[in-house]
Order: C-alpha cells, then structure tokens, then sequence
C-alpha cells in the first residue's frame, strides 16, 4: 500500500491510519509493508531527471518549464471552462530558449511540464487501452489531457509522476482510483 501524502501543506494528520483502519474494517489487506511518498521523493526526482533527458521527434524538450499562473490558465481558456477542467492552452511550450533561460535566471517561479504529441501523424497522440470494467477506452492526449504539469512551481513533485513511479516500483497492473 502506498499513501499518497506528498502534499505536505495539505495532509491531513493521521489520515493514514484512519484509511488503514477503514481497509481493516472492509476486510481488505495489502501486500508488503505500507510505503509513504513522503518518504520517496529522491525516487521521484531521478524519474523526473530522465524524463527531462528525453526530446520529443522534432528535438523539442519532453519536459519543459511552465511559467503560467492558474489565472493564466483559466484566461487563455475561459470560453471552454464550463466543466471545470482546462486544458493547457500550450503557452510556454513554443517560448524561445533565450526567454525561458533569462526567466529561469531571474528567478521566475515555475512549475515544469511534460508535452504531450500534438500530431496525429505521431504515435502516441491517442491512447488506447482495455479499461476491465469499461472496455477500449481512447484518449486524444493533446485535446482531452494537455500537457500535465510534473513538477509543481513550489518543486513538490506532482502526483501522475509519483504515483506511476510507485505503481511500476510495486508492480501494480490493475489501479481503481
């Protein structure tokens, strides 16, 4: 089992044990000891370094620094923000590497970000998957999910990394969340 408490600003104390007293009432048991992603952030930081590592088919960064505020975020896509959930309009992602190195040394506040294909031509651009319980599921990823941010601007590691580094490190192939 793995709790998920990166967010230290947010957790909760004894959550834990609150949700493995609930699993024990349910009857419901995990294998190996009970792993705390506060405890793993070096295993987060070495997966977010490889990434940062890889270009994408155009020599483009996979990863890159994103200097929008939320604010940003919902200005850029403010006529489609009707459910709640926007996609990253992209905005840094075309930025020059002269601006971004002259933001990043004055200090910019950022969070980091890893680009997903935007091109249908590309493998990868649509994710295809059996769901057990929904069947084939498809994703277009650049219009349904963007490019997601890994790297928070306050340098907490988000969580679709951490817990992808974790489900590959447990070797969990069925996840319900």
């Amino acid at each position: 089992m793995c709790i998920e408490d990166t967010d230290g600003p947010s957790a909760v104390k004894d959550a834990d044990r609150w949700i493995m007293d609930d699993l024990d009432w349910l009857g419901l048991d995990w294998y190996g000891p009970v792993v705390y992603q506060s405890q793993r952030n070096d295993l987060y930081v070495r997966a977010l370094k490889l990434l940062e590592m890889q270009h994408l088919g155009d020599g483009q960064p996979l990863v890159y620094p994103c200097f929008c505020s939320r604010a940003d975020i919902r200005a850029a896509s403010a006529p489609n923000a009707g459910d709640g959930f926007m996609v990253y309009p992209g905005t840094c992602r075309g930025l020059s590497g002269k601006v971004v190195r002259e933001w990043l040394n004055r200090g910019k506040r950022h969070s980091m970000r890893i680009a997903v294909p935007d091109n249908p031509d590309v493998p990868g651009d649509v994710c295809r998957f059996e769901d057990s319980v929904f069947g084939l599921r498809s994703f277009s990823l650049p219009r349904e999910v963007g490019d997601v941010v890994i790297k928070r601007s306050d340098g907490l590691v988000s969580y679709q990394p951490a817990v992808t580094v974790d489900d590959l490190a447990m070797g969990v192939n069925q996840i319900v969340r």
